[in-house]
């Protein structure tokens, strides 16, 4: 069995169309899925009961279903209420959508995962919850995640 160079050089632009395709829809799902993912993180952590509530809904709803299914939910569910989309958008939202479940778990452990202490030691010295959130707590997270 020999190996074809002819063949390879004959499909190689599909094999790169394929991978640039790929590498664009990764990197855009998972930028939809960081920036919802931490949203999800911070209404889960929050103190507000109906913020928590949508959001443990919401993660253990996709985390608890295939990715599969989900994908062809958006593909043809969306159609069928009226909101026509492309496939590749529909792969974005959908990926997108998952990797935020998962995501924000992360973001909410490592949130989580800083010393109580820190938050204190901001409201101590005048700053507000949201600002200590940002400044204090946010960056530490991001080391830990």
């Amino acid at each position: 069995m020999d190996f074809r160079w002819e063949l390879l050089v004959t499909i190689f632009p599909i094999l790169w169309s394929g991978f640039l395709t790929t590498l664009g829809l990764t990197l855009s799902s998972l930028l939809v899925g960081l920036v919802l993912g931490l949203i999800l993180a911070l209404m889960k952590i929050s103190t507000n009961w109906i913020f928590k509530a949508i959001s443990i809904a919401y993660i253990e709803l996709v985390r608890g279903t295939p990715a599969l299914m989900q994908i062809m939910l958006v593909y043809f569910g969306l159609p069928a209420l009226g909101l026509n989309i492309d496939r590749l958008t529909a792969a974005v939202v959908a990926l997108g959508l998952n990797s935020a479940a998962y995501s924000g778990e992360i973001f909410r452990a490592g949130i989580e995962s800083i010393d109580k202490g820190q938050m204190e030691a901001a409201r101590a010295i005048g700053m507000t919850g949201s600002m200590a959130m940002r400044l204090i707590i946010l960056p530490q997270a991001f080391r830990m995640v």
